[in-house]
């Protein structure tokens, strides 16, 4: 038999549907992901991804489930934003300073 065949025989396991083994995935698969921008990027990227992700899933969620929108909601929303395209404009133009630099 094999090792993984065993595991999913041990009682942790008896009562998982395919949901649920499918959750496990995605989640195996979004930690992996996380792993991979912290090691290319930096941290910071790695929190503004985490801020938009919530914010992308609070409106799908709400659309899907027939939730409310609130004020703090909408203003933690373009902070959030607002935040991101800061950090990238001022990414760029680093960046480029950089560049132009090295050339001369």
């Amino acid at each position: 038999m094999l090792p993984s065949l065993f595991l999913l025989r041990l009682p942790l396991f008896k009562n998982f549907t395919t949901i649920v083994y499918v959750i496990l995935l995605l989640q195996a698969f979004g930690g992996l992901l996380v792993g991979l921008i912290v090691k290319h990027l930096n941290n910071v990227i790695k929190g503004l991804t985490g801020a938009v992700s919530l914010v992308v899933g609070t409106l799908v969620s709400s659309v899907v489930f027939g939730g409310t929108i609130d004020s703090s909601f909408v203003i933690g929303a373009v902070i959030i934003f607002t935040s991101v395209r800061v950090f990238t404009n001022s990414n760029t133009k680093t960046t480029t300073k950089q560049e132009t630099g090295k050339h001369t």
